[in-house]
């Protein structure tokens, strides 16, 4: 039972974008031969869609996405009851000493890769 409501908990996130819109942040997964994927994560209770946004991304790449997401302005894409909405903005880098589990070089590398490669 507890399996069940787990897996139906929205899930939340953002793909964060270089300014030329050439590169983007992914992060790996801690379990066993996890993929890279974009930061997310489940909603709390009585969370706004923006505000597990926003803390997903700070917890896992440390960018502030603060003040960047207009909770308004989303595209909403449902895949297996999956909801997903594309936002617009600019990440800035967190003072914070947490740090991202992709760095820019390793994204570099990895560029050229198919969406459903998956990285070492």
């Amino acid at each position: 039972m507890f399996k069940e409501f787990k897996r139906n908990v929205p899930v939340m996130g953002a793909i964060l974008l270089d300014a030329r819109m050439e590169h983007v942040l992914l992060v790996r997964g801690f379990k066993g031969a996890s993929c890279w994927g974009f930061p997310r994560g489940k909603i709390m209770k009585d969370e706004s869609d923006a505000d597990c946004a926003v803390r997903e991304v700070m917890e896992e790449t440390g960018y502030d996405l603060e003040g960047l997401l207009n909770s308004d302005d989303f595209i909403e894409l449902v895949l297996e009851g999956k909801s997903s909405r594309p936002r617009e903005g600019r990440p800035r880098a967190h003072s914070g000493d947490r740090q991202g589990q992709a760095s820019l070089p390793a994204l570099r590398r990895r560029s050229r890769l198919s969406a459903h490669a998956a990285a070492p």
